[in-house]
């Protein structure tokens, strides 16, 4: 019975607001953003905002007592740099993201900074495969 008691804890939505600001070559802009992130930890499973994306969640990077990182890459070419992060912060709920790509005078910076809240889960979407 503690099984499921531990498992139903495991997986909640995070609801996350903030301000996402972008800068560029013509300067920085700042607007509001709402995120909800539908997690499972035991499962390292994670989707955000879209019932469609939910059918097929992501795994994430990292889990630890103090961070859940879902997304964590870089690409570095002799063209292009980009790199991109997305976690939340279990301890305190701070969410972020950045985003950076370019080179030089046209790199771009989107970061999202803001806080979580957790809230239940409302599950994956179901999906019905031919095979």
């Amino acid at each position: 019975m503690l099984y499921f008691a531990v498992a139903a804890a495991a997986a909640f939505n995070l609801i996350c607001t903030g301000t996402t600001e972008k800068t560029d070559y013509n300067g920085s802009k700042s607007e509001p953003y709402t995120v909800t992130y539908r997690v499972d930890t035991a499962a390292r499973l994670w989707c955000k905002n879209d019932p469609e994306a939910c059918k097929t969640p992501q795994k994430m990077v990292d889990i630890n007592a103090v961070t859940i990182k879902f997304i964590d890459t870089t690409k570095d070419t002799p063209d292009q740099f980009f790199r991109y992060v997305e976690q939340v912060n279990r301890e305190s709920g701070l969410h972020q993201t950045l985003t950076v790509g370019g080179r030089g005078a046209l790199m771009r910076i989107t970061k999202q900074e803001g806080h979580c809240e957790p809230a239940p889960f409302s599950g994956f979407s179901k999906t019905n495969p031919k095979f």
